[in-house]
C-alpha cells in the first residue's frame, strides 16, 4: 500500500501491527516513506501514532512524501552467545552471567536450575546480564528469551566453587572368615573430581598403597586381620579417612554362616502387631546355624553329656534323625549347648552365678544376663534381636524371609484361608507332602529353599527358642539388647509346622514358660566367635 501525503495528517486503518501468518508464524508490519519512490527509509512506530480504533497516523512532513507498509515475519529470538560456566570460584564471590541475542521485542527472565526448569524465576532478573550475588554452593542458571514469536531457552550455566574434599561416610570395620575379601566405600563432598588412592596399613605411617581410583576398594583374599584407610584428593586439598580394621576370623563350621554386624529395622510394619514396633537395632557379627537342631544331633549331644556331668538332659522327640527336635524346654537346650560347648572342645556360655564360675550342667535355673559369658565361643541361643536379623536374610521390611507372602511351596504351616498373604490358604490344612502317618508333621531340616544368609526352615518347621524374658521392646534405637532382666516367659519364634501364616511372620513373637515343652517348639544355635 502507498499514499502520497498532503499537507493534514493521514491516517492508515490497520487491523495489528503484529498478526498471525499463516497459522503457525507471526509477522509484523512495518512502515517505509520515499520522496522519489527509489529510496525508502523506515519510519519508526511510536504508541502515539496508534489511536485507540487502530488507525496509524502519518504526521505531515512536506509536499512531496509516499509511504508503504511491509509485512516481515516475526521470529523467535535467536542466541548468539550462551552464558558461561564459571569454576574456580570462592565461597561468597558472585558471577555476572550474560547472553548475546538478537530479535524484536525482546524480554528476559533468568532461573534457578536446569535449562527448561521454570520452577525457580529469579525475581527482578529480566535483563540479558545477570549478577548472582554471593554464591555459596555449586548452582545452575539458565535465561528464557521472549518476544511475540515464542521464547528460546539458553544452555545451563554453572557457577562451580573451590571446596576441598571431605569425607561424608568413612570406610567401616569389617569381619570377614578367612579366604574372603573385604569391600570398603568412603564417600566425599567439594569440588570434583577427586582422586582417590587407598592404603594398607595404619593410619599416616609407613603404607602400602592398594586399589584403583575409586571410591570403592575389594581387598585381596584375606587370612589375617588387615587395617586400610584412603587419600581423596581434588585440585584444592587432600583428606584422610580413619583407618578402618578388617578382622580375619577363622572359617566357620560347615552348618554355620556368619551374619555380618551392621543395623537394621526389627518390628512389623505391615501388620500392626502391637508387641513388635519397628525400632532399629545394631548387632556385633555371630554366627548362627543353617538348620533346626535335629534329633539326630540331639542324641549325640545327650548321649556325651549324660555320663559328663549332663545328668537330666531330656529325651526330646523328633520324627527322624534328620528331622527337627521338639518337645524340649527352655532349661533342656540351654544345658545342651553346654553340653555341645564341652564336646567340642568350645568354652561354654552358660554360668549359675554371676561370677561365671560354675557351669549350667543340671536343674532348672532361671539365667540372668549377667550368667551369660557373651564373648565366648560355645553355642548359646540366639537373642531375639539375633534371631529376626537372621530371618530376615538381608531383607528389610518384609513379612517373611523371601517377601510378603507365604505358600506350601517355601515353608511347612497350617494353611488358612483367613490371611490374604497366605497363598495356600485355600487348602485349609497341614502340609500335603509331610502330613501322613500321626501327627507330628514336621519336615526333614533343609526341606525348603534358604534365606539371603543361606539359613533353612527360619519360617515354619518348629518354633525355635530364644534367649530373651518375653517384655513389650524398648522405645528408640539399641545396640546388641539382650530383651529384660527378668520375667515370667521366654519367647520362641518362627511359626511351625502346625501354626497358621501369622505365627509364621518373622515379626510374630510367641513366648511360654521356661519349664513348658511341646510337639512343636526345637532350637537353632549361634556363636559369638569362631574359634
Amino acid at each position: 500500500m502507498k499514499n502520497r501525503l498532503p499537507l493534514s495528517a493521514l491516517w492508515l486503518v490497520i487491523p495489528s501491527l503484529i498478526s498471525p501468518l499463516g497459522g503457525q508464524s507471526m509477522s509484523v508490519l512495518e512502515l517505509e516513506k520515499s520522496s522519489n519512490l527509489n529510496i525508502w527509509e523506515r519510519v519508526t512506530i511510536t504508541p502515539e501514532m496508534i489511536s485507540d480504533s487502530g488507525k496509524l497516523q502519518i504526521p505531515p512532513v512536506g509536499p512531496q512524501q509516499f509511504y508503504r507498509m511491509k509485512t516481515r515475519l516475526l521470529e523467535l529470538p535467536l542466541i548468539s552467545i550462551q552464558p558461561l560456566a564459571t569454576t574456580g570460584v570462592e565461597e561468597g564471590e558472585s558471577v555476572t552471567f550474560m547472553v548475546g541475542s538478537q530479535g524484536d521485542g525482546l524480554s528476559y527472565q533468568w532461573y534457578v536450575g536446569q535449562s527448561g526448569d521454570t520452577s525457580q524465576p529469579i525475581s527482578g532478573a529480566t535483563t540479558q546480564s545477570y549478577n548472582t550475588g554471593a554464591v555459596n554452593a555449586d548452582t545452575f542458571y539458565w535465561v528464557q528469551i521472549i518476544n511475540d514469536a515464542g521464547s528460546t531457552n539458553s544452555e545451563t550455566a554453572s557457577v562451580t566453587i573451590n571446596r576441598p574434599p571431605t569425607i561424608i561416610t568413612q570406610p567401616s570395620s569389617q569381619t570377614i572368615v578367612t579366604g574372603n575379601t573385604a569391600t570398603l566405600t568412603v564417600s566425599a563432598a567439594g569440588s570434583a573430581p577427586f582422586v582417590y588412592q587407598w592404603f594398607q596399613g595404619n593410619l599416616n605411617l609407613p603404607t602400602n598403597p592398594v586399589g584403583e581410583n575409586s571410591f570403592t576398594f575389594t581387598s585381596p583374599v584375606l587370612t589375617t586381620t588387615t587395617n586400610y584407610w584412603v587419600k581423596i584428593t581434588n585440585a584444592f586439598g587432600e583428606v584422610n579417612s580413619n583407618s578402618v580394621t578388617v578382622t580375619v576370623n577363622s572359617a566357620a563350621p560347615s552348618n554355620m554362616t556368619l551374619i555380618p554386624a551392621g543395623a537394621f529395622a526389627m518390628g512389623d510394619s505391615l501388620d500392626s502387631l502391637s508387641d513388635a514396633p519397628t525400632r532399629t537395632v545394631t548387632l556385633d557379627d555371630f554366627y548362627v546355624g543353617n538348620n533346626e537342631v535335629t534329633k539326630g544331633e540331639w542324641d549325640e549331644v545327650r548321649i556325651w553329656g549324660l555320663s559328663n556331668g549332663y545328668t537330666d538332659l531330656a529325651e526330646g522327640s523328633g520324627k527322624a534323625v534328620n528331622h527337627p527336635v521338639q518337645n524340649i524346654t527352655w532349661y533342656d537346650v540351654v544345658k545342651w549347648c553346654n553340653a555341645r560347648s564341652e564336646k567340642d572342645g568350645l568354652t561354654p556360655v552358660y554360668f549359675v552365678n554371676d561370677e561365671r564360675t560354675t557351669l549350667y550342667k543340671t536343674g532348672d535355673a532361671s539365667l540372668t544376663n549377667a550368667q551369660v559369658s557373651w564373648t565366648a565361643n560355645g553355642y548359646r541361643l540366639p537373642t531375639e534381636a539375633e534371631w529376626e536379623k537372621a530371618a530376615r536374610g538381608g531383607l528389610s521390611g518384609k513379612r517373611f524371609p523371601w517377601g510378603d507372602t507365604i505358600s506350601h511351596s517355601q515353608a511347612n504351616y497350617y494353611a488358612s484361608s483367613g490371611y490374604s498373604y497366605d497363598l495356600s490358604g485355600s487348602l485349609n490344612n497341614f502340609h500335603p507332602t509331610y502330613a501322613t502317618g500321626s501327627q507330628i508333621y514336621t519336615s526333614p531340616v533343609g526341606a525348603f529353599a534358604a534365606n539371603g544368609y543361606g539359613l533353612n526352615d527360619m519360617t515354619g518347621n518348629v518354633m525355635e527358642w530364644c534367649w530373651d524374658w518375653y517384655d513389650t521392646y524398648p522405645v528408640g534405637a539399641q545396640t546388641n539388647p539382650r530383651g529384660a532382666s527378668s520375667g515370667s516367659f521366654r519367647v520362641y519364634r518362627g511359626g511351625g509346622w502346625d501354626r497358621e501364616a501369622k505365627d509364621c511372620r518373622i515379626a510374630s513373637r510367641s513366648y511360654n514358660f521356661q519349664w513348658f515343652f511341646e510337639y512343636n517348639v526345637g532350637l537353632r544355635i549361634v556363636r559369638s566367635s569362631i574359634p
